[in-house]
């Protein structure tokens, strides 16, 4: 069963990223964009599986409810240094 929601899924090389008005963050990867709403985000989960070069992390955004309402992660296999950038950054993040 699916529950209401949009799913966009992108790739390639984020060319620009910026908070605008209202709480909302936007991002151009590739020949896409995303906008996330934050004013409806409540809790941020850091994720981790293990993939070809090792642990691979995703962050989940949830609502007041509870439900995901995105996910940010890596798709398909990058390079090692990709890989390394994205682990890198998710440990730089505080804990809740």
């Amino acid at each position: 069963m699916f529950a209401p929601a949009a799913m966009q899924a992108c790739g390639g090389r984020v060319h620009v990223t910026d908070r605008t008005v209202g709480g909302r963050v936007f991002a151009a990867v590739a020949d896409s964009s995303v906008e996330i709403d934050l004013t409806g985000v409540r809790a941020c989960h850091l994720v981790r599986s293990t993939a070809a070069h090792g642990p691979t992390s995703a962050l989940e955004l949830d609502d007041e409810d509870g439900r995901c309402v995105a996910v940010i992660t890596q798709f398909g296999m990058v390079g090692e240094d990709v890989h390394a950038a994205w682990e890198h950054l998710a440990a730089s993040l505080p804990d809740a």
